[in-house]
């Protein structure tokens, strides 16, 4: 009773002071028709007035506009307003239902006839009592319950958003200790998975919440609000989050966390787990195939190339990783083992087979030197890398200090390997580069003016992978010589051509390339470019059996800039100028055509 007292007293405080004399027959009219614009500051003023205090259907209609006020109040943007108004809804259907009596039903039924019907039991038309006071009880009631269900709404959405709260902390305090995700997931142990779990957890209590916030919401008439718990991306990048979660409008949004802890448990569980794994399995498997190789099994079965998987995954998530460089040094490693071992390689200890040493020294060679550049700076790439890679270090080499200790040995034995090797190289070189007739050893150097043999080579050709042609002129006939030696540079045949360049001159300044090298027969020019008279070109075809075609001495202006070759009329056609000069300004063809039968035209 005190509480309904203090707030009517409060009300007539606020209520503006009288300004007429108002009758409330005249001012019910008003207010049935529901004229609230005219009616509600005479009725304000009307109850202001002490001799009204009594006035039990002004307080009900008073009750009945307050309740409206409430009933279409902004319950999210102006809560206080609404509490208030249910405050005074309640206290003046308290005050009008201790007024509302017989007497006053009989004396002002006029106010009442709303509830005006005839009673079921009795069959009697009239206005009951009973009737008005269920009335205001139910009123009051349902302002009761919407006043508590607007609580309850902001309830849950102070507590949806302590939800949110706590998962933004728990995001923060697992990621502000990386310096970004790739970071984060290579790092990742049981700890971080279990902490990813965490806030997949807070996540689906949000979603929880939010259906009971979108019941409330539909049961306070709020359609269309709260109907879902939206979701914005969270980037990969680790900058701190701000929640975003907002209530006042009707609606809830907030990262989607659920969707990054999915795709960062994706890639610890997946693509990060398999790498380091790669890295484990490959070196096993290459620390096996060296075993097998020291001991001359030629069987070894060992990784050749670092596995595209661990390369695309590596620069992926961390391109500059020592496992990988690691992995790249020991199979650089067992291939040398592999090329070197007199036992495997079983060509090696064939002298006759020099086309074959020479490449093998150079396959050494080019591992060595891809591996002393990446043997340099591994060690500080795989200090860098123990975070991430802890396990393959203590699994393959004990710690960080026994894989660096390793790769220290690896330099040393890289380094004395580069000294051998360049030493067996030299020699195999300078013996690829002499063949061997019955009667002379020729240079197979081009313009060797060192070598003081018969025979004085121009061009050389390398066939079938390892034999080479080499072509000149012999110096005790002027005769021009073509000749094929083996994998040993051991003569397989000899063949001669005529040519006029070679009638008192024979040096370095003829200029010679090819012209077309098929599969039986092979073409090339002699041009001397400081020649005189009439004849200053030669151009010679001969087939890879040992028989020469043809030869033919001709007139060119310049040296052949290209040639093209009609395999059906087996003819050659040699252009003096670029193609882009043709037509030539002043009429010259320009080109030579050569036919099958060595005629020029």
């Amino acid at each position: 009773m005190k509480k309904w007292f203090l707030i009517y007293i409060t009300v007539l405080l606020v209520l503006p002071t009288q300004a007429q004399k108002i009758k409330y027959k005249d001012l019910f009219p008003l207010l049935e028709a529901k004229n609230y614009d005219q009616a509600e500051p005479q009725l304000r003023i009307f109850l202001s007035e002490e001799k009204n205090a009594d006035e039990a259907n002004a307080h009900y209609q008073y009750a009945l506009l307050m309740e409206k006020y409430f009933q279409e109040g902004d319950i999210l943007l102006d809560t206080s307003s609404t509490s208030a108004y249910a405050d005074t809804t309640i206290a003046f259907y308290r005050l009008a239902k201790g007024l509302i009596t017989e007497k006053e039903l009989k004396k002002n039924d006029q106010y009442y006839q709303s509830f005006y019907r005839r009673d079921l039991r009795t069959g009697d038309f009239g206005i009951k009592i009973s009737d008005v006071h269920l009335d205001i009880e139910k009123r009051i009631e349902a302002v009761e319950l919407r006043r508590q269900q607007t609580r309850e709404l902001h309830q849950r959405l102070a507590s949806i958003k302590e939800t949110e709260n706590s998962m933004i902390m728990a995001y923060n305090n697992l990621v502000t200790s990386y310096e970004s995700y790739y970071d984060f997931i290579l790092k990742a142990d049981f700890e971080e998975i279990s902490a990813l779990g965490t806030l997949a957890d807070f996540q689906f209590l949000m979603i929880t919440k939010s259906k009971e916030i979108k019941e409330t919401a539909t049961t306070l008439g709020l359609e269309g609000q709260y109907e879902s718990l939206e979701f914005q991306p969270l980037a990969s990048e680790f900058t701190g989050v701000i929640g975003i979660m907002t209530t006042l409008d009707g609606t809830l949004e907030t990262y989607d966390i659920d969707e990054w802890v999915g795709k960062a448990k994706l890639d610890i569980n997946g693509d990060i787990s398999y790498l380091k794994r790669l890295f484990q399995t490959t070196d096993e498997q290459l620390v096996k195939g060296k075993e097998d190789l020291l001991k001359g099994d030629w069987r070894a079965n060992f990784p050749t190339e670092v596995p595209e998987d661990m390369i695309q995954l590596s620069e992926k998530y961390d391109p500059d990783n020592g496992p990988t460089d690691l992995v790249a040094a020991r199979i650089n490693e067992n291939i040398i083992i592999a090329l070197s071992d007199t036992v495997i390689s079983k060509d090696w200890t064939d002298s006759l087979k020099i086309a074959y040493h020479v490449e093998t020294c150079d396959s050494i060679k080019g591992h060595l030197g891809e591996m002393t550049a990446l043997l340099s700076g591994l060690g500080d790439k795989l200090s860098n890398s123990t975070t991430y890679y802890s396990k393959f270090f203590t699994s393959r080499y004990e710690n960080l200090d026994g894989a660096i200790a390793y790769v220290n040995d690896l330099a040393k034995w890289t380094d004395d390997q580069i000294v051998k090797w360049d030493t067996v190289s030299a020699f195999w070189d300078m013996r690829n580069n002499w063949g061997i007739s019955e009667t002379d050893t020729i240079s197979l150097n081009p313009v060797d003016t060192s070598f003081t043999g018969d025979y004085f080579t121009l061009g050389k050709w390398v066939v079938d992978d390892y034999d080479v042609i080499s072509y000149g002129v012999k110096k005790d006939s002027l005769l021009g010589f073509i000749a094929r030696f083996g994998p040993d540079r051991k003569m397989k045949w000899e063949t001669r051509f005529e040519s006029t360049l070679f009638e008192g001159r024979i040096d370095q300044r003829f200029e010679q390339d090819t012209l077309i090298a098929g599969e039986e027969d092979i073409a090339f020019f002699l041009f001397d470019p400081i020649g005189s008279g009439r004849h200053n070109m030669t151009v010679v075809s001969f087939s890879l059996e040992g028989n020469t075609n043809w030869s033919v001495s001709v007139n060119a202006e310049q040296k052949p800039v290209y040639s093209t070759y009609s395999s059906g009329i087996k003819q050659h056609t040699i252009f003096l100028h670029p193609q882009e000069a043709y037509p030539l300004p002043d009429g010259r063809l320009g080109y030579i055509v050569i036919d099958q039968n060595g005629e020029a035209k």
